[in-house]
């Protein structure tokens, strides 16, 4: 088959975004040819460098020409797409008018909250819609109407390394309800200092995408063993990974999940891949974070800083069950990888 994947990503910096949509392609080009449509040109070479996955036999340099929301351009739309047999958008909005049975949604979050009658019947040209996680499913079900296929982002593992005394986080630096909440995680680390522990270092790694932000959290760090790694390449972010002990992950801390849902991590491909590497997840237990961990004794959930802390320095101080716990998170990351999400893709993508 010809595939057009379309996606909303304008940059290779946008995080688990656009290494979900080039995972996609990449599983379905096993099969098929796949063109893979950015709404921006995209730099192949930073592409490269920050994926962990290889794109060749993909076409990465096509970008969609924007479309007004008119009828006439819609239709206009759907004939230019006319050459491709499957047809994949990635939009967190009810998306424009494709090929009725031929076009597939995915969808990290349904931004929209309400759907009129015209944009409902938009969702049912789509003959499936794809989520990344069943979070994210239970959301589109009660915003949209329709039930999705729940496909997980891939993992692709970290290897563990002699494990140092760190707390590692890993995200996005920018302010909002979008953050990443590096400075409350700054400050509880500045408590369990002043509480008396010692030899421990936090690291915060991320691409600075709030300047503004990213010179708070310098300020903040100052003075304290808190070691910044910002706009680092992949493997230097492995070796992050490979020898951290523990994984903080505070985002939506600071919303409201039933009014806010959207401001939730909506799956959390950072902390798998801290799993892969036998790093102990401390997650807050919102979005799709209790998800990942499932029912295995891999990690701990937690509602409130002072809950966080206080997990955090009782495993500080139990070396046997922490160990315990890196060897059971590198088990349950491992229903991640990579081969199982390429087996998934193609249970919806023939099942349907």
């Amino acid at each position: 088959m010809r595939v057009a994947v379309y996606t909303n990503v304008y940059s290779a910096r946008q995080g688990g975004g656009v290494l979900y949509i080039a995972s996609l392609a990449a599983a379905l080009a096993q099969k098929n040819k796949v063109e893979l449509f950015f709404p921006a040109r995209i730099n192949a070479a930073e592409l490269d460098r920050l994926l962990p996955i290889s794109l060749s036999g993909i076409q990465t340099d096509r970008v969609a020409r924007p479309t007004g929301l008119t009828l006439f351009s819609e239709i206009k739309e759907i004939l230019t797409n006319t050459k491709y047999d499957l047809i994949v958008t990635q939009s967190t909005q009810i998306s424009r008018l494709q090929h009725a049975g031929q076009s597939v949604l995915v969808c990290e979050f349904p931004l929209q909250k309400t759907s009129r009658l015209s944009e409902r019947g938009r969702l049912r040209v789509f003959r499936t819609i794809i989520a990344n996680s069943s979070y994210t499913a239970g959301w589109i079900e009660k915003r949209w109407g329709r039930k999705a296929e729940v496909l997980h982002p891939p993992v692709f593992p970290m290897t563990p390394l002699r494990k140092e005394p760190w707390i590692l986080s890993v995200g996005r630096l920018i302010d909002g309800k979008r953050s990443k909440c590096q400075l409350d995680m700054i400050r509880m680390f500045r408590e369990l200092v002043e509480d008396g522990l010692t030899g421990w270092q936090l690291h915060i790694a991320g691409i600075v995408q709030d300047e503004e932000y990213g010179r708070r959290v310098r300020e903040m760090a100052q003075g304290l063993p808190v070691v910044l790694h910002l706009n680092i390449s992949r493997s230097e972010l492995e070796q992050l990974y490979g020898k951290a002990s523990i994984f903080w992950h505070a985002a939506g801390v600071q919303c409201d999940p039933e009014a806010e849902p959207e401001c939730m991590e909506h799956f959390g491909i950072a902390t798998a891949e801290a799993m892969s590497a036998g790093t102990v997840p401390l997650v807050i237990n919102r979005g799709g974070q209790p998800e990942i961990l499932g029912s295995s004794d891999s990690g701990m959930l937690w509602n409130t800083f002072e809950d966080c802390k206080d997990a955090t320095w009782k495993l500080i101080h139990d070396q046997a069950r922490l160990d315990q716990m890196s060897l059971r998170a590198v088990e349950r990351a491992s229903a991640f990888l990579f081969p199982s999400f390429a087996r998934r893709v193609t249970e919806i993508f023939e099942g349907t």
